[in-house]
């Protein structure tokens, strides 16, 4: 689509919402009082050390698919905030590898 068609499309999704906010039906539904779904703040924020510790357990246990994917997710969250480690390069190389052995 073009960012024109985007623009239309979204403005007349908000119409329809501005439509149906007139339904007294569906505000029981969204006034749920359910406390087991955790706030933002509960929940931990993802590191990109956090990772690298996930792929290190992968790599102990030979799982190098799994450190593969857990040192790329380190290096693509690290790099969005602005950082570059090299050693999340290097065990993943490692773990490359060692799948390859």
């Amino acid at each position: 689509m073009l960012p024109q068609e985007l623009l239309r499309a979204a403005e007349d999704e908000v119409d329809s919402d501005d439509e149906s906010e007139d339904n007294d039906e569906d505000d029981d539904y969204y006034e749920d009082d359910d406390d087991s779904v955790p706030e933002l703040d509960d929940v931990p924020e993802l590191s990109p050390e956090m990772l690298k510790e996930e792929g290190n357990a992968h790599f102990k246990s030979k799982n190098y698919a799994g450190a593969i994917d857990a040192y790329g997710r380190a290096i693509e969250l690290a790099l969005s905030l602005g950082l570059e480690v090299p050693s999340y390069y290097l065990n993943r190389a490692a773990a490359y590898m060692n799948k390859l052995m």
